[in-house]
């Protein structure tokens, strides 16, 4: 039985020969497209597979997941993001979807990678901005990853109670970050990808942000930026009258559209 690596080179070898299938089978353009879309499909399937072990068998399974739910939850209408790349000036390994990028220092895994040709997008001016903008920066440690996961778990089965799926597509369990006398809402789903990939990253707020800012995260092994959810004024009344609650980033029951 072939092993995946083999796998791999079978399918190159396979490619090679396409033109002199074309001759002799006379296939049409369409016919062709099929069979490299085939083709192109089994590699990306065997690659991850051979990354996700890579991944698992060093450690890194976590982050290796995180990296391939973005990728895959990317839309098809933005092609220059369904990948990961690296950072043009540390070399970073980094995601990003347009709502929240991580980047890992020196890690070893293989996600899918931006297709050739493709310009990714430059996220060091985006850090940077972050990072300088944390000027005397509070450090809000946040619930682990599981915990979150057990809340948005919750929040979604009490949501599908009232509301079906299939008409509430934007809705998302937010959690709220109170920096000073600001709050803002994040998508859970989000933090908890930062914290899977990067389990002791803390949020590095600025001392008066405004409440439509984005977020930057750092733990050991990378650092992160997650771009809030957009709220009505009536939403932030009420969780800034909640405030006392959240003191260090404590989480509680509150629901928003996604906007």
């Amino acid at each position: 039985m072939l092993n995946l690596s083999q796998i791999i080179t079978t399918i190159g070898s396979a490619e090679k020969e396409i033109a002199a299938i074309q001759d002799l089978y006379k296939l049409q353009d369409y016919e062709l497209r099929v069979l490299r879309s085939c083709l192109d499909s089994i590699r990306s399937s065997v690659s991850a597979e051979i990354g996700r072990k890579a991944a698992v068998s060093s450690g890194d399974g976590d982050a290796f997941k995180v990296f391939c739910r973005i990728i895959r939850n990317v839309d098809e209408k933005r092609p220059a993001l369904r990948g990961a790349f690296h950072t043009l000036r540390e070399h970073f390994l980094a995601v990003c979807d347009g709502y929240h990028a991580i980047r890992l220092f020196n890690s070893t895994i293989t996600p899918p990678m931006l297709a050739e040709g493709l310009t990714p997008i430059n996220l060091d001016p985006l850090f940077d901005s972050a990072i300088s903008a944390a000027v005397n920066p509070q450090r809000i440690e946040l619930p682990t990853a599981k915990e979150l996961k057990a809340y948005a778990k919750m929040e979604t089965a009490k949501r599908r109670a009232t509301v079906s799926k299939k008409y509430d597509r934007d809705w998302a369990p937010l959690y709220a970050v109170s920096v000073g006398s600001t709050i803002r809402a994040f998508n859970a789903a989000y933090l908890i990808d930062v914290l899977e990939a990067i389990p002791d990253a803390a949020v590095y707020a600025s001392e008066n942000p405004k409440h439509y800012d984005g977020i930057y995260m750092k733990g050991t092994d990378g650092d992160a930026l997650v771009l809030p959810v957009r709220l009505y004024d009536s939403d932030l009344e009420y969780l800034l009258a909640k405030s006392e609650a959240l003191q260090n980033g404590t989480y509680f029951t509150f629901n928003q559209q996604t906007a």
